[in-house]
């Protein structure tokens, strides 16, 4: 995947650094076999599947290459998306606070709060065309 997220004086961090950075902002363990997840290992967090991949690399670093985007509220949005329009069809149902509860819940917060995060401290998202 080709891109990059630069620190507010425009230098490029290396995935290690990012890693480390997701690991301590969740509170998990870094593991340098994986990139940082936000699921811990009592495996709280649940997704709304066991097939999606959980880590921030896969996720984050997924949008910003596929977008082409600089722009972290269009990396969140489209992170939210899915889990979003997956909602509406609960619109109106007796189980939809549940069913919120489980599609936006502690995980897909936990990597939104990670995008606000990098945003915060001046990061930029770059696509890298390879």
């Amino acid at each position: 995947m080709g891109f990059q997220i630069r620190n507010k004086e425009g230098q490029s961090l290396t995935i290690k650094e990012l890693d480390q950075e997701a690991s301590t902002f969740w509170g998990v363990e870094n593991d340098p076999e994986y990139y940082a997840s936000p699921i811990k290992p009592d495996g709280t967090y649940k997704t709304m599947s066991s097939m999606m991949s959980t880590n921030w690399y896969d996720n984050i670093g997924y949008i910003i290459h596929k977008l082409k985007t600089t722009d972290w509220e269009v990396v969140k949005e489209d992170y939210l998306s899915p889990y979003k329009e997956a909602l509406k069809k609960y619109e109106g149902r007796p189980d939809y606070e549940e069913a919120k509860g489980v599609m936006l819940g502690d995980y897909v917060k936990a990597m939104s709060d990670l995008i606000d995060h990098w945003k915060s401290k001046g990061y930029q998202p770059v696509y890298v065309n390879q």
